[in-house]
């Protein structure tokens, strides 16, 4: 069943329907935030072999720039990479060790 109510400037919580926008797969905003997810858990299970407990960090903002094609009827080229800037932060040094590896996904 599908209902449609008119919005009247109330709290979302108090409507009986909500919108929800759903981004597929290949949706830049997906990517990200499941590279994000990947990294966030790495840099967990490195935080726990390294210093025995997770430290601070916050690995949830990134973006994704386009890259470019060349196309043509039945082929494409890559001809420059997307690139994934991340945007966030983590801790490196903690009980008097220090952790500054790259984390392999």
């Amino acid at each position: 069943m599908i209902e449609v109510e008119t919005y009247k400037g109330t709290a979302v919580t108090e409507h009986r329907v909500e919108i929800v926008e759903r981004k597929g797969r290949g949706h830049p905003d997906f990517m990200c935030d499941s590279i994000m997810e990947a990294v966030s858990i790495a840099l967990c299970r490195e935080y726990t072999k390294t210093f025995g407990t997770i430290l601070h960090h916050n690995i949830d903002k990134g973006l994704l720039a386009a890259g470019k094609t060349l196309k043509t009827f039945g082929r494409g080229r890559l001809t420059k990479r997307m690139e994934l800037i991340i945007g966030d932060r983590a801790t490196f040094r903690a009980l008097g060790k220090r952790y500054l590896s790259l984390i392999s996904l």
